[in-house]
């Protein structure tokens, strides 16, 4: 995974920005449930993984394609900031405690 871009905050750590959540994205796709008003978005990122997430339109009468695809993105997007900021905490923890953690727990 690439490391997230260079900024610093004010503290001397580093922080995430939505230019690099989108450097992430390799592919994004849409769908709309028919009569539904239900939009959901689907980001896939570099590693293979991919994040879901979906809108309704209360009204839907008033159902805007474009609007669910904007609203659906963003949440999706706010989803993947979560998983960096988990990705980028683990990395400063490993870092500070010269430690590397793997699916099996900690490193002996």
């Amino acid at each position: 995974m690439s490391e997230p871009n260079s900024n610093v905050g004010r503290r001397g750590f580093p922080h995430l920005t939505y230019e690099y959540l989108e450097a992430l994205i390799v592919n994004e796709g849409y769908h709309h449930f028919p009569n539904t008003g239900v939009t959901v978005c689907c980001l896939s990122v570099k590693n293979g993984y991919s994040v879901t997430e979906s809108v309704v339109c209360a009204n839907r009468a008033a159902f805007d394609a474009t609007t669910g695809n904007r609203r659906s993105r963003r949440k999706a997007l706010e989803t993947l900031m979560g998983l960096e900021y988990y990705v980028l905490r683990q990395r400063l923890y490993e870092s500070r405690t010269n430690t590397k953690e793997s699916l099996d727990g900690p490193a002996e």
